[in-house]
């Protein structure tokens, strides 16, 4: 008895590891680009009940690198790895909601989601975040929450590297804000200074 609960658990571990290097090939395939090596590998892990399998293979599928660019199956893959406690793909569904993508048009959801991705320190939902105070989106103006938020990720050294296209807006709206004193003291070297 005791060796079949030994075989049991060693076939079990050997699984688990085969599986987490599935995980660990497809995300390297992923990152050198190779995404017809990438699918089937993540679609495997994915199977397996990991999480950012799935956040990887709704980026595939959203973009289309690898396969057809599928909005429906992007926003199942994201929804997936949420499931199975991977912390990213809030700020990805908020966009889809936002932009009507693979779904109805809600920009109440996308607020949500924008906000969740914040709970989890997710740079670009917070930068998301920060444009829906901006222009309303989803919820009221506010442009001291924006503020925050901008001024949070302006010294975020990983948000300027990882994100340098919103690093640049994120700056030319720290400087408007400044410039008009919305959400801050007017202060026109600060707006200069951004």
């Amino acid at each position: 008895m005791k060796k079949l609960i030994l075989l049991t658990i060693s076939l079990l571990c050997g699984l688990s590891a085969l599986c987490q290097n599935r995980l660990e090939q497809g995300k390297q395939y992923y990152q050198w680009r190779d995404y017809g090596r990438a699918l089937p590998l993540l679609q495997q892990a994915a199977k397996e009940g990991y999480g950012e399998a799935c956040y990887l293979l709704g980026n595939m599928y959203y973009y289309g690198n690898g396969t057809e660019k599928n909005y429906s199956i992007a926003m199942r893959m994201y929804q997936r790895g949420l499931e199975f406690g991977y912390n990213y793909g809030n700020a990805e569904l908020g966009r889809m909601y936002e932009n009507g993508e693979g779904c109805t048009q809600d920009l109440e959801k996308a607020f949500s989601f924008y906000s969740k991705s914040k709970s989890v320190g997710d740079k670009l939902g917070m930068y998301l975040l920060a444009l829906c105070y901006v222009d309303g989106t989803g919820t009221d103006r506010d442009f001291e929450q924006a503020y925050a938020l901008f001024s949070s990720l302006y010294k975020d050294s990983n948000f300027k590297s990882e994100y340098k296209w919103a690093y640049q807006w994120t700056c030319s709206y720290l400087g408007q804000l400044h410039e008009i004193g919305l959400g801050t003291d007017i202060d026109l070297d600060k707006a200069i200074e951004y």
